[in-house]
């Protein structure tokens, strides 16, 4: 194995989607993703990459971020003269196994424990019939975004903002807004990869349950067919599991030392 470090940005791309392609990342670790993190940096940082004997790309990363690698790269890592790869940190992802939603008879919320059972059911009856509207459109999806924005308070953000523009048209970005007659009860912000859902922002109104808004959210993935929804670390009382990955690190032995500079 040699290591390489690339410059170009369309080296540093096809390598990547290449690796991409032979693995289930995780969204943080997709094209997608890294392409919107590298238009926000003032310069373009460059790539190591891990080469087999034959030359072929089987591990990436830029400095200070996880490796994405093949099926095959070693789970825990390599030593060489001129770097190492090594495990930085397990990662446990809460999620809700939307295969169960759909068999089990009452869908997602006869999956939860008694008293978040009952909490959820009574809310429900209080709060009447909710309607889930999604958009994976740009320009719907920002204004959902909008709405998004105003239920958290919070200033706009412009990279996820990017995100829907870059990502959208290929189906990554999902917006939804859950609604209750014509009041908005929360709107979600979600990527979708891999046959996963995995929601990075929420705003929800001041008189909506969020955990009611979740479970509509969940139900709507569910019926579309989804695999896994994925949760924050602060929504884990509502997982039904969890997805566990080791994530590594790629370490050269000086700075100023690699096998080659390519581009």
């Amino acid at each position: 194995m040699d290591l390489a470090i690339y410059d170009a940005p369309e080296q540093i791309e096809t390598i990547w989607r290449r690796l991409e392609a032979d693995t289930r990342s995780p969204y943080s670790l997709s094209w997608g993703w890294i392409e919107n993190w590298l238009a926000s940096l003032d310069d373009q940082p460059p790539l190591a990459v891990v080469h087999d004997q034959a030359g072929a790309p089987i591990a990436a990363a830029f400095d200070g971020m996880p490796v994405l690698h093949t099926p095959g790269f070693p789970a825990l890592g390599i030593s060489t003269d001129d770097f190492s790869v090594v495990v930085d940190h397990e990662v446990a992802t809460a999620h809700v196994d939307l295969e169960t939603v759909r068999a089990v008879e009452g869908g997602y919320i006869s999956t939860r424990p008694a008293a978040l059972r009952a909490q959820l059911l009574h809310t429900r009856l209080q709060t009447g019939e909710l309607e889930v509207e999604a958009t994976t459109d740009a320009p719907r999806a920002h204004a959902f975004m909008d709405e998004l924005l105003d239920l958290q308070g919070a200033p706009d953000n412009p990279m996820f903002r990017r995100l829907i523009d870059r990502r959208a048209p290929f189906g990554e970005i999902q917006l939804l807004r859950v609604r209750a007659g014509e009041a908005t009860l929360g709107c979600f912000y979600n990527v979708a990869w891999h046959d996963h859902v995995a929601y990075q922002l929420a705003g929800f109104a001041s008189r909506a349950d969020a955990d009611l808004c979740h479970t509509a959210s969940i139900e709507y993935n569910a019926a579309g067919g989804g695999a896994f929804y994925e949760l924050r670390s602060g929504d884990a009382r509502l997982a039904t599991g969890e997805t566990r990955h080791i994530s590594l690190r790629l370490l050269r032995r000086s700075p100023a030392r690699f096998s080659r500079l390519v581009g």
